[in-house]
């Protein structure tokens, strides 16, 4: 009997190889075949016990709820990563001209191409994103691929100064959003990346990241999520980590509607490594799923996941976590911890971790926990001189910065600001009326 995670991964289209895939014309082609022969997935799928897929394809039905005071303010003070010049914009539908994309890819001291342009310029360096990515063969992407009009291909060379991050901001008027992303780090490339997205009343979000670390190349990722009351989004992100390059990601999230992300790391080189953490902290009626998925392909790799979740009144947060090392291998080391914090009870959080361990040389550990903030810390904080709002959000703040604290050393003051910026902003959206 096949394992929950192969189960999971659909199978191979009849006559629609990838490795017949040369441009882009072709890829869009391959995801409507592979559309017409697979369905969304289901509630059977573990991975969307929580979630409908129905939820991420228009038409959706719009709601008609007045946003709170307080929800109004993710659309203020959530609008934009920490303010830089190194701000890259990024918009949907027609992607401007080819001199122009030139020109903002040399400021930023990347190479910035559309995806179009990149399979005819270096058809190999997207044959080999295409069948090396871990999430290809996924439903939704081959729906982003499917209705998508064209994406971004990032390459990052290794001479880029290391002291110098990359804010990216996502930016669209429109009610249906679809987004595709290609990040590559050439070998000993370094970056700094802090993502997210300006403000917009859009209905529906899909974005799809590769990100590609060549050997010995470093990522530190912060992911800021959109700031939409009434909105559903759905992130699908891959990433494939080579010998001796390290992959760190930090999201704080806020929710939405209904939002959720998907994220599988392909650790296949060698002393490769991948941290993922995670501070979830959500609004009155907000939900967020997180499904995450690391596969150790390679010995001496390491990998570490944390993820604290705090939810509001009607606020529902899932993690799914899956933890993969593959037969053969030697040295691997993987750890993975989820808390949750019920700020009210009529909040909701569900944790499932999940081991497939076909290898004895290894070190894993894995562990969860969900409850109410603690009463005695309440009372001891009240007992010097703080109310019981001013209290709960330092419990609260200290809970969701211990996932910061965490975060790699190396990683930049710009990136870490931008982090500990929307934490602060988050606290007081779900303990309203405190000044920290």
């Amino acid at each position: 009997m096949s394992s929950p995670v192969e189960s999971f991964r659909p199978r191979a289209l009849s006559g629609s190889s990838p490795t017949r895939i040369r441009s882009w014309d072709d890829a869009r082609t391959h995801a409507e075949k592979a559309l017409e022969v697979h369905a969304p997935p289901d509630r059977h799928d573990e991975r969307w016990r929580y979630t409908r897929a129905q939820d991420f394809l228009p038409p959706l039905a719009r709601s008609n709820e007045t946003t709170a005071s307080a929800e109004r303010k993710l659309g203020t003070e959530l609008t934009t990563p920490a303010p830089s010049e190194e701000i890259l914009l990024l918009e949907d539908g027609k992607i401007g001209d080819p001199e122009a994309r030139r020109r903002d890819g040399l400021r930023h001291g990347v190479t910035l191409r559309t995806m179009r342009e990149a399979w005819t310029e270096d058809p190999a360096l997207m044959k080999r994103i295409v069948l090396s990515s871990p999430i290809r063969d996924r439903y939704f992407v081959w729906w982003n691929t499917a209705h998508l009009d064209d994406g971004y291909v990032i390459v990052v060379p290794r001479e880029r100064p290391h002291d110098r991050p990359l804010q990216i901001l996502w930016q669209s008027p429109n009610a249906v959003v679809v987004r595709r992303l290609l990040l590559v780090l050439e070998p000993g490339a370094r970056l700094d990346l802090v993502e997210g997205e300006a403000a917009y009343p859009n209905q529906l979000r899909h974005l799809v990241r590769d990100i590609h670390l060549d050997r010995e190349a470093t990522l530190h990722h912060a992911l800021l999520d959109a700031p939409g009351v009434h909105e559903n989004w759905l992130w699908t992100t891959g990433v494939v980590v080579d010998e001796g390059a390290a992959y760190h990601a930090l999201g704080v999230h806020a929710g939405a509607r209904k939002a959720r992300h998907e994220i599988c790391v392909d650790l296949s080189g060698s002393w490769a490594q991948a941290t993922l953490d995670a501070a979830v902290l959500l609004p009155s009626k907000h939900v967020f799923d997180l499904q995450t998925e690391i596969v150790h392909r390679a010995d001496a790799t390491e990998s570490r996941q944390r993820v604290h979740s705090a939810t509001a009144a009607r606020a529902t947060a899932v993690y799914g976590g899956t933890i993969v090392v593959e037969s053969a291998t030697k040295g691997v080391v993987a750890h993975q911890q989820s808390r949750g914090l019920l700020l009210d009870p009529a909040s909701d959080i569900n944790s499932r971790p999940e081991l497939h361990i076909r290898s004895d040389d290894v070190l894993c550990t894995h562990g969860a926990s969900i409850g109410a903030i603690d009463p005695e810390g309440l009372f001891y904080l009240q007992s010097r001189g703080l109310n019981a709002s001013q209290a709960r959000a330092l419990l609260l703040r200290a809970f969701a910065l211990r996932v910061l604290e965490t975060f790699p050393a190396a990683a930049s003051e710009v990136l870490r600001t931008a982090l500990a910026k929307r934490l602060e902003v988050l606290v007081r959206l779900l303990v309203p009326e405190v000044a920290l």
